[in-house]
């Protein structure tokens, strides 16, 4: 079902949610909006994770070319690396809650 009418109409309603004004303004069904809203949260998640990694290496390296010279300097580039994998494996766990919730958008999509 397509939204057809003018979307200053629904707009105005201050009890939508978030899904449906992103349907009205796209001009899409609800189910497909929360499918679109989801699938950018993934991405953002998954952009988010990249992130994390590269950081926790570059944190990584630093250790490496510190710890010669100053090994507890190179400790605390350890230190933040580690908590780079620990926000990345965090991420991922809310990745995987959004493959989830996409599945299950997605097979209200397709009823």
């Amino acid at each position: 079902m397509q939204v057809d009418h003018d979307i200053t109409a629904e707009l105005d309603n201050p009890h939508l949610s978030g899904v449906k004004v992103v349907a009205a303004i796209r001009r899409i069904t609800v189910a497909q909006a929360r499918v679109e809203l989801l699938t950018e949260w993934d991405q953002r998640l998954a952009d988010a994770i990249d992130i994390e990694l590269t950081q926790s290496q570059m944190w990584a390296d630093l250790a490496g070319d510190t710890a010669p010279h100053d090994p507890e300097g190179a400790s605390g580039f350890i230190d933040a690396a580690s908590e780079c994998l620990t926000v990345a494996a965090r991420l991922r766990d809310k990745r995987a809650q959004a493959a989830n919730m996409i599945h299950l958008a997605s097979s209200e999509l397709a009823d």
